[in-house]
């Protein structure tokens, strides 16, 4: 059914591996008016879920996303025009050794120690940033990441994070921060960028 995504679990101790995940759809689908996007694999109030060796194209822009996600690792898969994306209350999850091309990784509003850390991510045109946390949440650790040829390396609003040893080639910006408290820049390589690191109403 493409209007609805391809896995959909709200179950804790689940393990998807290996699969190919293609063309979910690209809309949202209701159920007892509540709202749910369409993607290759959808996590909501999971726990201790390993997301592992999937190839994924193509899915709605989100191939993999969590929703109130707990303690979940995501690791080791191949995304092609498709995203990770973190939900609202989504704590202390890993995403790591994942490859996307011409997608990015999202964090969304009140998720928070997260890590995130050697995934490549490259090609994302347009307004795609390599990885992009919205407001409110804090902790969550950017590491040793490989980012190439998106609009932004490490985008964050409103959010204490630290970004560290990650190499980001080929961006309009390297790092952007804007009115982010607490974060630290560490040890990041940033080159051929039109503005390397960009504080725009940066708290101290």
């Amino acid at each position: 059914d493409e209007n609805k995504s391809i896995f959909f679990v709200k179950a804790d101790n689940v393990t998807i591996s290996g699969f190919n995940i293609t063309e979910a759809g690209e809309s949202f689908f209701s159920s007892s008016d509540t709202y749910y996007p369409v993607c290759g694999i959808y996590l909501e109030n999971s726990s201790n879920c390993i997301i592992t060796g999937n190839t994924l194209f193509e899915n709605g822009g989100e191939g993999i996303s969590l929703y109130n996600a707990s303690y979940n690792t995501v690791s080791e898969n191949l995304l092609f025009n498709d995203s990770i994306f973190l939900g609202e209350g989504s704590v202390k999850n890993t995403l790591t050794e994942n490859t996307i091309e011409k997608g990015w990784i999202s964090l969304g509003a009140w998720s928070s120690s997260n890590l995130i850390t050697e995934n490549k991510i490259s090609n994302g045109t347009g307004e795609f940033t390599g990885v992009s946390f919205g407001c409110c949440g804090a902790g969550d650790v950017v590491s040793c990441n490989t980012i190439f040829n998106c609009s932004t390396g490490i985008d964050a609003y409103d959010r204490s994070i630290h970004i560290r040893n990650n190499t980001i080639t080929n961006c309009f910006h390297g790092i952007e921060l804007t009115s982010s408290i607490g974060t630290g820049i560490y040890n990041n390589t940033i080159s051929n960028c039109s503005i390397g690191i960009n504080l725009g109403a940066v708290c101290p």
